[in-house]
C-alpha cells in the first residue's frame, strides 16, 4: 500500500526510511485499516514566499513496511 501526503507543516529531523504513524480513521474513537505504521520512501521539500513572509512544507511517499 502507498500513499502520497502532499503539503503538510514541515516535521524537523524526520527523512527517507523512517516510519510514521498514521491515524487515517478521522476522530479520536474512528478506526481505519489504513491506520498504521508507514516508512518513508521519497520527501521533497518546498519552501514558498509570499511577499516577505516564507513557508515550508514537505511532499511525503508513503509505503506499509
Amino acid at each position: 500500500t502507498s500513499m502520497n501526503a502532499a503539503g503538510i507543516i514541515a516535521v524537523p529531523y524526520i527523512g527517507v526510511g523512517m516510519t510514521v504513524e498514521l491515524e487515517l480513521g478521522g476522530g479520536n474513537v474512528s478506526y481505519s485499516k489504513q491506520d498504521g505504521p508507514y516508512l518513508i520512501a521519497t520527501m521533497q521539500h518546498k519552501w514558498t514566499q509570499d511577499g516577505g513572509n516564507f513557508a515550508y512544507y514537505q511532499d511525503l511517499g508513503l509505503v506499509r513496511p
